[in-house]
């Protein structure tokens, strides 16, 4: 039987409170634990979480949409790697763009890819990370499909099912409506199968990528190498799975 996992950390065993007064406040909401923080002083307090406190570890970034109350939260949970309780603090920010809070990056190296998920779904922008930008939507993607206010590209009510759908039975796909056949946007003639990134001179080279001879360093760079790989959108994409395959042989060897 797998034991339970330990209670988050609580100001019975972290007094953030006494130690940043005016500045963190403990969580009070039902079922919530953990501090609130200050966004002005989030670094700060952070810096001391990690070396007065001990939690080395930002195992997540989480960022939430509270629409009707028109905030934001980024919510941060920290571990000591020598074991122990996690700690939990968040920040609260106005729903006005742009919305900012300060990024962590520098503080918990951890942080990257996910205040660049945040920021990409849900338009969290983290002030001083060296690198913002989209990670699973494209850069020219319009919104930020996790906001509780986003409206997919064949929007027609607010509510389902569509009148267009319901009672009248005339049901035609919403997909068919848009011009490439998919729940997609596009910028005004954005064609993706001819689309060329920015810097795309700096791409890994070779057979995966439809670019010239591979250099020798490629199995060296493999994780860099997918990873452009995966985010290039167009027709290699359709080819996803095999190539995805022979990378993985390629690195194995």
């Amino acid at each position: 039987m797998t034991a339970p996992a330990p209670a988050p950390a609580s100001i019975s065993t972290i007094d953030l409170v006494a130690r940043f007064p005016g500045i963190v406040t403990a969580e009070t909401r039902p079922n919530f634990a953990g501090f609130i923080v200050e966004k002005d002083k989030l670094v700060e307090v952070a810096t001391a979480i990690r070396d007065e406190f001990g939690f080395d570890l930002l195992t997540a970034v989480t960022g939430v949409d509270y629409h009707p109350e028109n905030k934001m939260e980024v919510v941060y949970h920290a571990y000591k790697t020598t074991g122990g309780p996690g700690l939990v603090f968040r920040v609260q920010v106005p729903r006005v763009d742009p919305v900012e809070v300060p990024s962590l990056i520098d503080v918990y190296p951890s942080a990257d890819l996910q205040e660049r998920e945040a920021w990409d779904l849900l338009g969290i922008k983290f002030t001083g990370h060296p690198d913002l930008r989209r990670i699973l939507m494209w850069e020219g993607y319009e919104g930020h499909p996790l906001r509780k206010d986003w409206q997919e590209p064949f929007y027609e009510e607010d509510f389902k099912p569509f009148k267009s759908r319901w009672p009248d039975g005339k049901h035609v796909s919403a997909e068919e409506k848009t011009p490439l056949k998919d729940n997609l946007k596009f910028p005004q003639d954005f064609d993706p199968e001819k689309w060329i990134p920015d810097e795309a001179d700096k791409l890994p080279r070779g057979p995966f990528f439809n670019r010239p001879e591979t250099p020798p360093s490629f199995v060296d760079q493999s994780h860099q190498s997918l990873v452009q790989f995966i985010r290039r959108p167009g027709p290699v994409i359709h080819r996803a799975a095999d190539q995805t395959q022979q990378l993985a042989l390629a690195l194995h060897n």
